[in-house]
């Protein structure tokens, strides 16, 4: 029996999406989910004063400080918003049995300032832009069609008197008993007290109408997404007659085919082989994958991908479930080419803001002075040709005098017994004495791939003022329609508008966009207009919410890390199994689209048939090595290259081993899941941090993880009653949650609360093993990570993973373990005449100096140290384990790890040795000179983010 055809899963991947996020929601105004609850009473809806322009309020009430304080320190978990227009009565939630209710029909987006000085209130914005009608609640009081009709009968933006009217009248058809003459006297506000005692009167009768009423307030609700524009889409994509974009297809059927293959592009910055994958694949296959554990330089490759297709003239989508993600990566992508407005973010207040304001000064004329042409553009390209050829002979010269070098060292390095040999040294004299050094000819070629990178930058500068001007120039109406459109105040308005815009002409001058998954149906119709699409983050994506992004372009690239949080579901085993048998999906469809297990990047592994569309980005930029290496060898295999090995640390964590762990004596854990003497201790070690910085040089970041919820809330409380609040949150950029808050966050410290003791249950002990919440728990810290625990380890499993990791930790703290690689292994060097010489005058200068010193999965010659200031030699020729030269490839890796690598050849030394000594001593006062003299750094380097 044949199984469902795409048109049936994306039904069964919808109904999924649509049930799991009915089960969210806000129902209950008075419930758990919500907290810090201001009421606007006996004063018109705020949206009023909105409307006359108003967009700040002064907010007077004696808990603002301590709602602005939460809504700051639980960023992460809650939404400030202002909920206005609220319904009570009975209402049945997909297939269970009818509930009272309490919510409001709509709310916004809100933000809660308190200035110095202000006492009793605050300032309050609302994001009036961002409004958001409560669907899953008015689809379960009248269904969709009734939720149609309040979606079209209301304005997107702030509410007026006319839209709540609508409202009212749509109640009154559909609802004859309702009761919604209250609302009659909207805008002004009824009170908290009103509003409760409509809930009390409806949970005491079974039979109670749906009543409106006038209600405005402010609060704290858990975050939740905005499902309607994905159930939409999803919707369309499913109709009959629908074309599926190539990575659907890719995703649903495993189909490889359909995508347009383009050029590579231009990217004005040096790639690891792993990033070379990806962009090649990127350029040819339908659907790719990039496989980034923690501080990889993930966000780095995605923002080359985007530039590479912005060289081009294509464009490129990039979402994710989490906004740090995009913006990160939008961050970087605009400090690579040194232009604002090369990207284009979707979603949020400012962003909206900055999108009409960029789009009123493109109108005006502001852009249109470059009077650029395509033949100048065709010419700067032209000349980046001319640069790689040279490049690619330069090389080739270069190989062939590493070549001769080590033919060179060969004769050099032994006795001169007789009179052939003696000769030879002669001939080897008189060649070395007529050539330049090997620095030079490698000096050359090092200038010309930093040009070649200044020259990429200039191309894509020009270039992108010339698509801008030039479609802007030819092409204004689609502009113009599109200003309207993101302007709409209503969806079919945006429709109509969005029907007239071209788009191809509009993303050549706007070519990169940032969104968050759930808000792309917001700026962008359901169309294939991208060439390129990038989710991150997709180990936390379920498979439905990704499906619209992906059929909005032609190839997709996805990434994210299986070994880290997966996304977390609450749809029924059972229910899912139903909806399967429903949509005629067969055993294997059923396992392959499972909502609830399947992530997206577990699809698009499972779906992807060639090794060469998948890349292990394998270059570790975040922490020091001891930090990151019980990971790589626990959860990669040991394939991580750690790039930190000489980064210096602040002077707060200098004395300190990277990883400590600390057992608190005497320490337990309550009945209510807290541990007040770990907390004690983690507060400790912070005040040491702020008394040490106090005001003054870059501050760290901090931040407190704790896996379990319980310990974490109690974190946070005592952080509020901290005389340290402020200067922790905004300073030190706290940050305090458990690992799901974690996710794609790093901090230069990171205190870890285990929270659990001797006498905690089985199940706390599991929870902490579980692979994927450890490994992020231990990856966030760039300098420090402190572990605090209050059991023995005798309590744990003989093998645990969390024992496994205290021994570890222990041992690096107590100074017992060095990271080093194997082929670092003392005696390797010892009879390397050449290496022990040059060590021997680098200390003779002062210097620290490493021979065999490991870094990125390789062993760099010698790494010596001068006056805080790190630098490599590769020592070339000499017969033995440093004999070779480094390619280039492997250069620009130990540049993308902040170690400049300057080649001396044993000829040279051998020769000219006083030359090099002195070159060597050189290197120091040239960099200090170079360094005074360098314009700020633009082009992108690999980071941990």
């Amino acid at each position: 029996m044949p199984g469902a055809d795409s048109q049936a899963i994306l039904q069964f991947l919808r109904r999924c999406y649509e049930e799991n996020g009915s089960r969210g929601g806000l129902w209950n105004f008075f419930g758990n989910s919500v907290t810090k609850r201001i009421f606007i009473e006996d004063q018109p809806d705020l949206l009023v004063e909105v409307r006359e322009g108003i967009e700040t309020h002064f907010l007077r009430a004696k808990n603002v400080r301590e709602t602005a304080d939460h809504a700051e320190i639980y960023r992460k978990e809650r939404d400030l918003i202002y909920a206005t227009v609220f319904v009570t009565g009975w209402v049945e939630r997909f297939e269970s049995k009818p509930e009272p209710v309490c919510a409001p029909l709509f709310f916004y987006p809100a933000r809660l300032e308190i200035d110095p000085g202000m006492e009793h209130g605050g300032n309050l914005t609302i994001d009036v832009a961002n409004r958001r009608l409560n669907a899953a609640v008015v689809a379960a009081i009248g269904g969709e069609e009734f939720l149609r009709k309040i979606e079209d009968g209301t304005e997107n933006h702030a509410l007026t008197e006319g839209c709540v009217g609508t409202v009212r009248r749509e109640f009154a058809e559909n609802f004859p008993a309702s009761d919604v003459e209250t609302l009659l006297t909207y805008p002004t506000l009824r009170g908290e007290s009103e509003l409760r005692e409509a809930f009390r009167a409806v949970k005491s009768d079974p039979n109670a109408p749906l009543k409106l009423l006038p209600v405005g307030a402010v609060a704290l609700v858990n975050k939740s997404t905005e499902m309607r524009g994905v159930l939409n889409e999803l919707e369309e994509m499913a109709g009959p007659g629908g074309e599926l974009s190539p990575p659907v297809r890719a995703l649903l059927d495993g189909r490889a085919s359909g995508a347009q293959k383009v050029s590579r592009g231009r990217i004005p910055a040096h790639l690891s082989a792993a990033q070379e994958k990806i962009i090649d694949s990127a350029c040819e296959h339908p659907l790719t994958l990039a496989v980034g554990p923690p501080g990889t330089g993930k966000s780095f490759t995605i923002a080359a991908l985007a530039i590479g297709a912005l060289s081009r003239g294509g464009s490129v989508i990039i979402a994710s479930k989490m906004d740090h993600a995009v913006n990160v990566a939008g961050d970087k992508i605009e400090s690579a080419i040194g232009l604002e407005n090369a990207v284009i973010r979707g979603g949020r207040k400012e962003y909206w803001r900055k999108l009409k304001s960029f789009l009123e000064d493109l109108l005006g004329g502001v852009f249109s002075d470059d009077k650029r042409t395509w033949k100048e553009i065709c010419k700067l390209n032209s000349k980046l040709d001319s640069l790689e050829k040279k490049i690619r002979k330069l090389e080739k010269r270069t190989l062939k005098r590493i070549s001769n070098e080590k033919k060179w060292g060969t004769v050099l390095s032994q006795e001169a017994e007789n009179w052939w040999q003696k000769w030879r040294r002669n001939a080897v004299l008189k060649r070395v004495s007529a050539i330049p050094p090997v620095r030079n000819p490698v000096g050359v070629l090092y200038q010309s791939t930093s040009r070649q990178v200044d020259d990429t930058l200039e191309f894509l500068q020009k270039s992108r003022t010339f698509y801008l001007s030039d479609r802007l120039s030819k092409h204004r109406p689609s502009f113009q329609a599109f200003s309207r459109a993101i302007r709409a105040r209503t969806g079919t308005k945006q429709e109509e508008y969005f029907s007239s815009v071209d788009w191809a002409h509009v993303l050549a001058a706007l070519p990169v966009w940032l969104v968050n998954l759930s808000d792309v149906h917001k700026i962008l119709p359901l169309a294939e207009h991208f060439d390129l699409a990038i989710i991150d983050e997709a180990t936390q994506c379920d498979i439905a919410s990704a499906l619209p992004v992906l059929q909005r372009a032609n190839r997709a690239v996805i990434t994210g890390d299986p070994k880290q949080l997966r996304h977390l579901s609450f749809l029924p085993i059972l229910r899912q199994a139903e909806l399967g048998q429903e949509f005629g999906l067969d055993a294997e469809q059923r396992e392959r689209f499972n909502f609830r297990n399947v992530s997206l990047l577990d699809l698009a592994s499972e779906q992807i048939h060639d090794q060469d569309r998948v890349a292990f980005l394998n270059e570790h930029f975040r922490s020091r090595p001891e930090i990151i290496e019980f990971s790589n060898r626990e959860f990669y295999a040991g394939q991580l290259h750690v790039m930190t090995g000489r980064h210096a640390e602040d002077s707060v964590v200098k004395a300190k081993s990277p990883l400590r762990v600390t057992q608190v004596e005497g320490a337990s854990r309550s009945e209510a899941g807290t541990n007040k003497a770990e907390a004690d201790a983690i507060f400790a070690e912070l005040i040491e941090v702020c008394e040490k910085q106090n005001s003054t040089g870059e501050p760290l970041s901090i931040g407190i993880l704790s896996p379990f919820r319980n310990q974490v809330d109690f974190l946070r409380h005592r952080l509020a009653d901290s005389h340290l609040a402020n200067t922790l949150l905004h300073r030190h950029s706290l940050l305090i949650g458990t690992a799901h808050t974690f996710q794609g966050e790093e901090r230069d410290l990171v205190f870890i609360s285990l929270a659990i003791d001797n006498c905690s249950p089985s199940a706390s002990f599991r929870f902490l093993e579980k692979p994927d919440v450890f490994n992020v728990a231990v990856t966030r810290a760039r300098q420090l990570n402190h572990v605090f625990h209050s059991f023995d380890k005798a309590r744990l499993a003989p093998d645990s993973l969390v024992g496994k990791y205290l021994s570890w930790a222990h041992e690096v703290d107590i100074g017992g373990h060095r990271v080093e690689s194997p082929a670092a292994a003392p005696g390797q060097h010892e009879h390397d005449e050449f290496a022990n010489e040059v060590a021997e005058f680098l200390r003779g200068i002062g210097a620290e100096v490493h021979i065999g010193y490991p870094l990125a999965g390789t062993v760099v010659d010698i790494v010596y140290t001068v006056d805080g200031v790190s630098r490599g030699i590769d020592l070339v020729g000499y017969p033995g384990a440093f004999e070779d030269a480094f390619p280039l490839e492997r250069v620009l890796t130990f540049q993308r790890a902040d170690l400049q690598i300057y080649p001396l050849a044993y000829s040279e030394w051998h020769f000219r040795r006083k030359d090099c000594e002195t070159w060597i001593r050189d290197l120091h006062l040239d960099e200090e000179k170079e360094v005074a003299g360098k314009k700020p750094e633009k082009i992108p380097t690999n980071s941990a983010e």
